[in-house]
Parts: structure tokens; sequence; C-alpha cells
């Protein structure tokens, strides 16, 4: 897995890259994944700046086997910032079976802003 923060300058991507048989990565068949693939719940900044802004961890998070993703979008969902679960399979991930979360749904505070207590 590779993040690519800076992605059209202000928004970012996950690319999936395959290993070989002997570990190596192998760019044969990658995939990307941005906040404009098809098929991802929310909505994006349309402003951009929508960068996947931290390398994501591959977690088995519905318990099927597969590695699934989780990204950090910031400004993703209407400036409140969103998880995105891109779910995978046994060809890579599935952007139209992704999972959103804002941090107020996992019970992350907000940042903190100037002037505000």
């Amino acid at each position: 897995m590779v993040n690519t923060p800076g992605f059209r300058r202000h928004d970012g991507k996950v690319t999936l890259l395959y290993g070989a048989a002997d570990g190596a990565q192998s760019l044969a068949g990658e995939q990307e994944v941005d906040a404009e693939s098809d098929g991802l719940p929310g909505s994006p900044n349309p402003y951009h700046w929508n960068a996947f802004g931290q390398r994501p961890p591959l977690l088995d998070v519905n318990g099927d086997g597969h590695a699934d993703a989780v990204v950090f979008a910031p400004l993703y969902e209407q400036r409140r910032g969103a998880y995105l679960v891109l779910p995978g399979t046994d060809t890579g991930f599935e952007p139209g079976q992704a999972r959103l979360f804002t941090p107020d749904d996992v019970g992350v505070p907000p940042r903190p802003t100037a002037g505000r207590e």
C-alpha cells in the first residue's frame, strides 16, 4: 500500500500494489483509490483538499480474511472529516462497498480552533 497525499496537488490517493511470489511488490495490476473514485460514500470537498493524509492501516475490519484499508480524509464529508473503510476482496479494494464514519461516529473530538474552549 502506498499513500500519495499530494495527488492532484491537494487531494490524496492510496495505491494497492500486489506482491510477487518472492515478496517484491509489482506495479502490474495496481489499484488506485482517491476521493473521486466511483462508488465512495459521502461527499468529498468540492474544492479538493481531500488528502488521504496518513498511510492507511491494512486491517481485516469485517472478518472476511481480506485486508481492508482505513483511510482518513480530513476535509471530506462537508469538512467534518471522514474515515473511509475500503473493503478488500480477492481482486483488490471495492470502493462501491466502502463504509464512511465521521470522527463523531467513532468518538474522536473535533480539532480545537483558536478562540474555542
